[in-house]
């Protein structure tokens, strides 16, 4: 009944045109209808703050390598040949990460991979906008490469998104 509601609210505010200037659909996370010179307005909400900090870190055993290159097996580290999974972790105040999407939304705001030359970004790892993989080609440069996250208005730190290519 309630979806059924908010989608005759959405149809209704789409109708009316130039009498709308932003209907806000609740649980939607969106605003519908515009009028002229008007655009949407972020959806009011509470959990916005609840994002404290951003860091990116390499997942758990996330580094895989070819047979005949032994891992780096660190956090921040991965050799050339292998691919490293990385992931945007949005916190609360305490260090919690926030997996709820209802909090930090299904996309970051900003999660940019310059390659430098160094690897290959894959965006989106196991369907999910806050994953990436970062591959390093196996006679590629070594070097740093940086991976600023922003979620809901809160950037990363530098020191808190930095990965290097090793030999």
């Amino acid at each position: 009944m309630k979806r059924t509601l908010v989608l005759v609210i959405a149809v209704i505010a789409l109708a009316c045109g130039d009498h709308v200037t932003n209907v806000y659909v609740e649980g939607d996370g969106r605003n519908v209808g515009s009028g002229p010179g008007s655009s949407p307005t972020p959806a009011p909400s509470a959990a916005a703050g609840l994002v404290s900090s951003v860091t990116v870190n390499g997942f758990d055993n996330g580094e895989q390598c070819p047979a005949d290159i032994q891992p780096a097996a660190q956090n921040r580290r991965f050799r050339r040949g292998c691919t490293l999974a990385i992931t945007c972790n949005p916190k609360t105040s305490s260090g919690t990460v926030i997996r709820d999407t209802s909090i930090t939304g299904t996309v970051p705001d900003s999660f940019v991979v310059p390659t430098q030359g160094i690897v290959i970004v894959q965006d989106g790892f196991l369907d999910n906008a806050y994953n990436k993989l970062l591959t390093s080609p196996r006679n590629g440069p070594t070097g740093a490469i940086s991976a600023p996250c922003v979620v809901r208005g809160v950037a990363s730190l530098p020191g808190t998104h930095e990965f290097e290519v090793v030999p």
